[in-house]
């Protein structure tokens, strides 16, 4: 049996230096907030407040964002990287591609469908990104296993949230499938369903001179 955990990624610290990030609230460890997974405020997932947003013209979001399409024979193409939100509008979309390497071991128990997956071929896109300076290439050659449920029944505390077009993530820290990014109670960024769908979450917010 797999529990489902929050989710936990580790990246490479030059991401933070090179784009001048500070953890929502203060955090100075961005990455270990699992705000989303362990409670019912999911405002990591869903926040559109225009304090984050609007306020400041040198604040944005970077979250992560993905996309991935399947079909009969399986895994056929998908994304995944940044996004930076800038005023409510995406200004710089900086993904790599995923690449098929294999089905997960162990498999995703409540999954529509899951796969190893490899990230390479960066490339970057829109207006914003020579203002907002993430560094390249940062996911290339990163390798995980990643699901897809169009409905999953999220047990917290005795409490039950029905949660809608979710994403998990296969830890080998943990040797537990996770929470990533999902719709809840009507609010979310995700869209699709098993056969297509786009995905987001938010990781932190950044300052720059835009």
């Amino acid at each position: 049996m797999h529990r489902i955990l929050p989710f936990f990624l580790v990246l490479p610290m030059s991401l933070f230096a090179a784009a001048g990030c500070s953890g929502k609230g203060g955090d100075s460890a961005p990455s270990s907030d699992t705000d989303t997974d362990t409670d019912t405020d999911t405002d990591t997932d869903t926040d559109t407040n225009a304090s984050d947003t609007a306020t400041d013209p040198n604040s944005g979001k970077l979250l992560y964002a993905g996309d991935a399409t399947t079909g009969d024979t399986g895994f056929e193409s998908g994304h995944f990287g940044f996004d930076v939100m800038h005023n409510r509008q995406i200004v710089c979309t900086s993904l790599d591609k995923w690449a098929l390497t294999g089905t997960p071991a162990p498999a995703c128990p409540d999954c529509d469908w899951a796969f190893n997956l490899t990230l390479g071929h960066y490339k970057e896109t829109g207006d914003g990104c020579s203002h907002v300076p993430i560094e390249a290439h940062i996911f290339d050659g990163f390798t995980a296993s990643w699901g897809f449920a169009e409905h999953f029944d999220y047990s917290y505390n005795g409490t039950v949230m029905p949660l809608d077009d979710v994403v998990f993530y296969y830890s080998s820290t943990t040797q537990n499938w996770s929470l990533f990014s999902y719709n809840y109670a009507g609010a979310g960024y995700n869209t699709g369903d098993d056969a297509s769908m786009t995905f987001m979450r938010y990781y932190v917010q950044i300052y720059y001179a835009y």
